[in-house]
């Protein structure tokens, strides 16, 4: 089978160069397969790969950036911030406590 081979009707297809994107009955499109890669291949077929995936990418969230694509990435910003919040506040809380713990053996080397 090829890489261009018939889907069911059910589902819309575009060829957009050598890949296929399918689109199923929710209206997503589907993952397009990347093809097999050559060891033989040259710069400016690897480069073409690379410049063939920017420009899926851009089409894909900047082109038909929806209310799906602003869910993803808010759910991203959130869980980032999230775990970036966590971290500060453990840091802080070591850095106090390393703080406190100076200040504690300052004050009794001091006062003896």
């Amino acid at each position: 089978m090829t890489s261009l081979e018939t889907i069911s009707s059910a589902a819309a297809t575009r060829t957009v160069g050598w890949k296929r994107i399918s689109r199923g009955a929710a209206g997503s499109p589907s993952t397009p397969h990347l093809p097999p890669a050559d060891s033989e291949a040259g710069l400016f077929s690897r480069l073409s790969l690379y410049l063939d995936w920017m420009q899926l990418t851009w089409n894909e969230w900047v082109i038909n950036y929806d209310f799906a694509h602003q869910l993803v990435m808010a759910k991203n910003v959130r869980q980032n911030s999230t775990d970036y919040s966590e971290s500060f506040r453990s840091w802080f809380q070591r850095a106090q406590e390393r703080g406190m713990a100076g200040l504690t053996e300052w004050q009794r080397r001091t006062s003896t």
